[in-house]
């Protein structure tokens, strides 16, 4: 069995800053995580999902289309995320 483990994205208002350190665009580093996923890994068979995925704590953030374009990728593959 395959699993992917993803931990601590941190998506929200901090990961739109552009005065921090390693400044992230999510559009980009999603687009970039999924291309990687995409031609250098066997898709898993199940992903698990560790850590904080936002950083608020807002509900509306977990609507982002951000966010769910990228949780699609997993579920049009057919495959479970915990």
């Amino acid at each position: 069995m395959k699993i992917l483990h993803i931990s601590d994205f941190h998506f929200g208002n901090s990961s739109l800053q552009q005065d921090t350190i390693y400044p992230t665009i999510p559009d980009d580093f999603l687009y970039k995580t999924k291309k990687f996923m995409k031609t250098e890994l066997e898709l898993p068979d199940l992903v698990i999902f560790t850590g904080d995925l936002i950083s608020n704590g807002k509900i509306a953030d977990l609507k982002s289309p951000i966010i769910l374009d990228f949780l699609k990728y997993f579920t049009q593959n057919n495959i479970p995320i915990l």
